[in-house]
C-alpha cells in the first residue's frame, strides 16, 4: 500500500471504533486525527466530510456482508450452504466487529442523524437480501412476519457475539475473537440456525 492508502486504512479503523463508542453525532474529526496521527485537514484528503467517512465505514464492514448473500442467490445455493451462512457471517463480521457495535447503537437510538440515515439504509438493503434468500429456499409454508423474525434471529445469532467481548473475557477468560472461539461460535450458530429453519 502507498503511504496515503495506509493513511486512509488507518483512519478507517480509528473511525469505526468512535463512531462505535460514541456514535455518529457524538464523534469528532478532530479526535480521529489525533488519534491517527494527522492533522484534521489531513482526514479531508482521503474523506470529503464525516457523512462520506461514516459511509466508508459501513461500506467496508457490511458490503462483505451483502456480497455474500448475492453470491447464494446468485448461484441458487442449496439448503447446507443457507445453514451455513451466519457462520460465514460471522467470519466476515470478525474483521470489523465495531461495525456491530454501529448497527446496535442504530437500532437503539432517536437521533435522526446522517449517520443513521445511512445505517438504516444498510439494515433495510441487508434483510431485503435476507427475505430474498427466505422467498429462495422455498418457504412458502411460513408467512412474511415469520420469515422476518427468522432474519432477525439470524441476525441476533450472527451479531451479538461481538457484544459480549467484556463479558465473555471476564466468565471465560478469554478473547471471543480468538481462532478457537470464533470456530465455536460458527458451529454453535450453525446448530442453532438450523434448529430454526427445520427440515
Amino acid at each position: 500500500m502507498t503511504k496515503g492508502e495506509r493513511t486512509a486504512r488507518r483512519i478507517l479503523d480509528v473511525a469505526e471504533q468512535l463512531f462505535a463508542e460514541e456514535g455518529f453525532a457524538g464523534t469528532r474529526l478532530r479526535e480521529i486525527a489525533k488519534r491517527v496521527g494527522i492533522h484534521e485537514p489531513g482526514i479531508y484528503n482521503h474523506f470529503a466530510s464525516k457523512e462520506v467517512l461514516y459511509r466508508s465505514v459501513l461500506e467496508r464492514g457490511l458490503q462483505p456482508l451483502a456480497d455474500a448473500i448475492d453470491e447464494l442467490l446468485e448461484r441458487e445455493a442449496s439448503p447446507r450452504e443457507l445453514e451455513e451462512l451466519p457462520a460465514h457471517l460471522t467470519d466476515l463480521l470478525a474483521r470489523h466487529p465495531n461495525v456491530v457495535a454501529l448497527m446496535h447503537r442504530n437500532l437503539l437510538s432517536s437521533d435522526a442523524t446522517p449517520g443513521r440515515e445511512v445505517m438504516d439504509d444498510w439494515l433495510e438493503r441487508l434483510f431485503l437480501k435476507g427475505a430474498a434468500l427466505f422467498e429462495h429456499r422455498g418457504s412458502g409454508d411460513t408467512d412474511q412476519q415469520e420469515r422476518a423474525l427468522l432474519m432477525i434471529a439470524m441476525f441476533n445469532l450472527t451479531t451479538s457475539y461481538f457484544l459480549t467481548e467484556r463479558i465473555y473475557a471476564r466468565i471465560a477468560g478469554d478473547q471471543i475473537l480468538s481462532e478457537e472461539n470464533l470456530a465455536r461460535q460458527k458451529s454453535l450458530v450453525t446448530r442453532v440456525y438450523r434448529g430454526l429453519l427445520g427440515p
